[in-house]
């Protein structure tokens, strides 16, 4: 199917949009989302859940806590089946939360933060505050101190909604917030988050649990809540801040919608069963990706189960001997991730595939090497589907169709992989926070790697040139250039930033436009796009010839060695340097395997042994991703340190703090380059 229609500008740009049949649904033809809320089957099932029953704290091999992500991961004992609640239970617990809300004093157009990880707590609060017509802000729960004090005071925000543990941290903090009034929290079973001895530093605050705030609602007189305005601010949220201060996008309800509607018109196309579908969520819901995904599967009809990114296998690292993971469980037939989750898949499952033995791992490349050259050609594996793949799918519930990738680039090796070994269908799609999510997306049948897809319904996109860094509307074989996105989608801007908000947003002819700093290509033909660069992302060398750090980092991630990259340059050298984060699990069996398995992780990473091979295996990676030689870094450094937003080396979104990065490890960086001359 081509679903693009080419219009020509009177200066002869040229912008794609959709063509095809509009939205047939009827469940979203209101004028914001809160009203077709009223509108769905009270009985049918809808939001899922695992009790938890237990927590403790997770130790690694040297005795301290587990990181990942920043986080500390506890042991979780689990209940052994999903709970469903009904819609009509939802609703209801929405209905009672958001008059509990209200008798705190929570009024429409107020700003309202959650500052908590995704469950359906969080779920049931964001509609609540919806049908209160408030402001939700969000706040990443793995967000250092500053990160947190930054959101609320420049929110000026008198509430916060949060869970007991974070509720803790909040209040060693809270002089430094004076706006904040009141916190309610999500009460936990874990004894390390109860502190019923620690007093607020301001004294005013007054704090109250989600639980009696419901309780409290349940039992007022009904209130009549006014819908919110199509135009009224529905979300403030932050977006990852990679080379600056956080920016707020605000978000209204017609946007919220016109994104809604949207992609309702691409599961048509798709043929998505959606009434019948179940989504297994676990993307953070300050997320704009998880955020959007989930309140648009909830009022279309399917079943949304909640897990967590360290509970979503049996091998994931929370849980405790014998449980089971949540996609086990829960079997849904659609996942939404982001690039980050596809690349530790893969790992976990090669991981376990050098367990086995030194041929089991080449001997899986080669299937799925033949099997990703069929799916190519229209073509399926079913012996290989029968002896590898099957046992992998079963990993994830047995019954997955689909894959969703979105908010960072994706490589097409990653891509092809999933594709091949999950036994789904990967649909790369793009999107940004400015543009409420998703604006382009591949279809279901579409048999290419490492394109975006085409424009949504009601999404205008054009390219412009970027003559610095070598890009132009004029290029061949296809048109290149920054991605300029317009349309209903498109957010009002950022939040008290005037500056950043007009050279990034311009209103012209009645649409507005939002310039995203990513480097496209449209095939001419089926005007799909390819995301092929980004602006800040290029560096110079000594020579003249840009480098593409994302693209080359994106690639080698790859490398079951790596959790995380950084590609450094010098405008001195022709040649790349790499700052290495290693996978705390595969550097440990590698250190074991050399007999090493005495030295620390500061050791290991110092040994110029283990530093080789690990270099070695990343110039493998970077060949099999297509790199070119002078792509691929010829010095590595192995880092110690975990890199976490804590320690302000990534952004909340995981996304790389280069700045702060080539600051921390200079001496490293400068020493990797002395030794090339």
């Amino acid at each position: 199917m081509v679903r693009t229609r080419m219009i020509t500008e009177p200066d002869g740009s040229l912008i794609w949009t959709r063509k095809g049949p509009p939205m047939r649904r009827t469940n979203l033809k209101h004028s914001t989302y809160v009203e077709s809320l009223n509108s769905l089957d009270r009985s049918r099932e809808a939001i899922g859940f695992r009790e938890v029953i237990d927590e403790r704290v997770n130790l690694d091999e040297e005795g301290n806590p587990l990181m990942v992500d920043g986080k500390i991961i506890k042991k979780v004992v689990l209940g052994d089946h999903y709970k469903w609640l009904t819609v009509g239970e939802v609703l209801d617990k929405v209905e009672s939360i958001a008059k509990g809300l209200y008798d705190m004093g929570i009024r429409s157009n107020d700003r309202v933060v959650i500052y908590a990880e995704a469950s359906p707590n969080w779920f049931f609060c964001s509609l609540a505050l919806a049908k209160l017509g408030a402001t939700l802000v969000t706040l990443y729960s793995n967000l250092g101190n500053s990160g947190v004090m930054y959101g609320i005071n420049q929110t000026k925000s008198q509430y916060v909604i949060t869970t007991e543990e974070l509720k803790n941290k909040l209040l060693t903090f809270s002089d430094k917030m004076p706006n904040l009034k009141n916190i309610i929290y999500m009460k936990s079973v874990s004894s390390s988050a109860k502190d019923d001895g620690l007093q607020s530093t301001n004294d005013s605050i007054k704090i109250r649990s989600l639980d009696e705030t419901e309780s409290i609602g349940s039992k007022m007189v009904d209130h009549k809540f006014q819908y919110p305005k199509p135009d009224d601010i529905a979300l403030i949220m932050y977006t990852s801040g990679t080379t600056s201060l956080p920016k707020a996008v605000m978000i209204t309800h017609k946007q919220l919608l016109a994104n809604m509607k949207s992609m309702t018109v691409l599961a048509e196309d798709n043929n998505f069963d959606l009434e019948n579908s179940t989504l297994g969520s676990f993307l953070p819901l300050a997320h704009i990706f998880g955020y959007v995904f989930n309140i648009y599967m909830f009022i279309n009809g399917s079943r949304v189960g909640f897990a967590t990114p360290f509970t979503l296998l049996n091998s994931s690292p929370a849980h405790v001997p014998g449980q089971i993971g949540d996609l086990r469980l829960l079997n849904p037939n659609a996942i939404i991730v982001v690039p980050l989750v596809l690349e530790r898949f893969q790992k976990e499952i090669y991981a376990k595939l050098n367990q086995r033995g030194f041929l089991a791992a080449p001997l899986f490349t080669y299937f799925m090497d033949y099997k990703i050259r069929w799916l190519a050609r229209g073509y399926d594996t079913p012996i290989i589907n029968k002896l590898i793949c099957d046992k992998i799918s079963s990993e994830f519930g047995g019954r997955l169709e689909w894959i969703g990738c979105g908010g960072a680039a994706l490589h097409s090796q990653i891509q092809a992989f999933s594709k091949a070994a999950l036994k789904v269908k990967v649909l790369n799609a793009y999107g940004c926070t400015e543009t409420c999510a998703g604006v382009y997306s591949m279809l279901a049948d579409d048999l290419t790697i490492g394109n975006c897809g085409t424009p949504f319904e009601g999404v205008y996109a054009k390219l412009i040139d970027w003559p610095e860094g070598g890009y132009t509307t004029k290029d061949q074989p296809n048109p290149r250039g920054e991605l300029v996105v317009g349309g209903d989608t498109v957010a009002n801007g950022y939040f008290k930033m005037p500056e950043e908000t007009d050279e990034a947003f311009k209103d012209e002819n009645g649409t507005r436009w939002f310039f995203t700093g990513d480097i496209g290509e449209v095939d001419r033909v089926t005007g799909a796009i390819k995301i092929i660069d980004r602006k800040k992302d290029l560096s110079k060398l000594a020579n003249g010839e840009y480098i593409s750090l994302g693209k080359v980092e994106s690639g080698l991630r790859s490398s079951r060695y790596i959790e995380n990259i950084c590609i450094c340059t010098n405008m001195f050298s022709n040649q790349l340097v790499a700052l290495i984060s290693p996978n705390r699990k595969v550097l440990r069996e590698l250190g074991k395997s050399l007999n090493k398995g005495h030295m620390s992780k500061a050791e290991m990473c110092k040994d110029e042994e283990i530093t080789q091979i690990i270099l070695d295996s990343i110039k493998q990676t970077g060949t099999r991703a297509d790199l070119k030689d002078k792509e691929i870094p010829v010095r590595i450094t192995l880092t110690p340190e975990e890199w976490t937003p804590d320690n302000n080396l990534l952004t909340a979104a995981f996304k790389l703090k280069r700045k702060n990065v080539y600051e921390f490890y200079s001496d490293d960086i400068q020493r990797m380059f002395n030794s090339l001359n």
